[in-house]
């Protein structure tokens, strides 16, 4: 381990590995570290990088090794002072925060009847959704967006926990004095099933996969016949 100037800090490294195994078993102490024997002086805690985890605390240094061009970034604590008899973590904080990113999906589909209720559906290829993200109080636009492949179907993956909204609208529009609310997909219109082009609000969750976040449409029709006189 090494200082911000690159200076190597020395004697003492210790390591452990967080599981239920080297937890003896036990699932309440998965995830608890503590280091013993530890000689008087200036410490990092430091974190070990691993994948499809992210650190919540953001807190990272850069240094180059000695006599190498090497860069390694290590995800740390503050620097930790421990005098004689100290026990760092009985009052302070000495704990690492990580999360997983997760996902949104959902199909589009072709609603038959119009009105969510045992009408045949039939996915919609082409539609573009778009991702909307819950920042103080209101939804702005994430720039994320995706369109719906040959099933119907869409995603939005790598996302930070948060409360999201996705949308079959640039913007978020659902009409609630009841008017229909319709979006355009080559050229023709579509109306939403009960006014709704976006879904309710979507709290994701550290690794979660929110699926089943779907789209029904529905065109109108027209019926058409000729009155006739019968001569006979």
């Amino acid at each position: 381990v090494y200082n911000p100037d690159g200076t190597e800090i020395a004697p003492v490294r210790q390591t452990q590995t967080l599981t239920l195994e080297a937890a003896g078993g036990e699932e309440a102490l998965v995830g608890f570290y503590s280091f013993d024997g530890v000689a008087v002086g200036n410490y990092w805690l430091v974190e070990e990088s691993f994948d499809g985890w992210v650190n919540t605390d953001e807190t990272y240094t850069t240094v180059t090794i000695p006599g190498e061009e090497t860069e390694v970034t290590y995800i740390h604590s503050e620097l930790i002072t421990v005098s004689t008899g100290d026990v760092f973590g009985d009052t302070e904080d000495a704990s690492f925060l990580n999360y997983q990113k997760g996902s949104i999906s959902g199909t589009k589909f072709e609603d038959d009847n119009g009105n969510t209720e045992g009408g045949n559906t039939t996915p919609l290829a082409g539609v573009m959704i778009y991702l909307f993200k819950l920042v103080d109080g209101d939804y702005v636009d994430t720039g994320l967006t995706d369109e719906t492949d040959v099933n119907g179907d869409y995603s939005f993956s790598d996302l930070e926990p948060g409360t999201y909204r996705v949308s079959e609208t640039a913007v978020l529009a659902d009409d609630e004095a009841g008017d229909p609310t319709t979006i355009t997909v080559g050229g023709e219109t579509w109306y939403a099933v009960d006014d709704d082009t976006a879904s309710d609000a979507i709290v994701l969750t550290s690794g979660e996969s929110e699926e089943d976040h779907d789209f029904l449409n529905y065109q109108k029709g027209s019926i058409s016949g000729t009155k006739f006189e019968d001569d006979n």
